[in-house]
């Protein structure tokens, strides 16, 4: 099965996940219209997908969705050698609500970002000052 123009499937893939891995890639690609259309503000992105796979004829079954989650766990870990079981977590959190994903994402990352701070600080002030520290 073709994927995009660079990825051919091993295997035969079901038309409705084609249909939701292209509808959740646009989604994720136009995240920031969410901002300028209450069409795109709903925090389920399953909720999203089905309805724009209805209004083109295609009926989505919860099976669907899981066939999905596990193809796309198993694309993410070949081409970014992402953990399968990690992937799988992460798409079910943003299927259900994409909204509450971005929230914790975006603290995870300022928490790194602090961390890394705070370490170069502590790095900065041990080399400043010639502190040695021992463990």
């Amino acid at each position: 099965t073709v994927i995009d123009k660079e990825w051919v499937w091993k295997e035969k893939i079901k038309l409705n996940i084609i249909v939701i891995r292209s509808v959740f890639i646009f989604l994720d690609q136009v995240d920031r219209a969410k901002y300028f259309s209450k069409d795109l503000q709903a925090r389920s992105l399953k909720k999203m997908i089905i309805l724009i796979a209805k209004s083109i004829g295609v009926t989505l079954k919860k099976s669907d969705f899981n066939d999905f989650v596990k193809l796309e766990s198993e694309f993410q870990s070949i081409v970014y050698g992402s953990q399968a079981s990690q992937t799988v977590i992460r798409l079910q959190l943003i299927l259900f609500d994409s909204t509450a994903y971005y929230f914790i994402y975006k603290r995870y990352r300022e928490g790194r970002v602090f961390f890394l701070k705070i370490t170069k600080f502590v790095s900065y002030m041990i080399r400043k000052f010639k502190v040695t520290v021992r463990l």
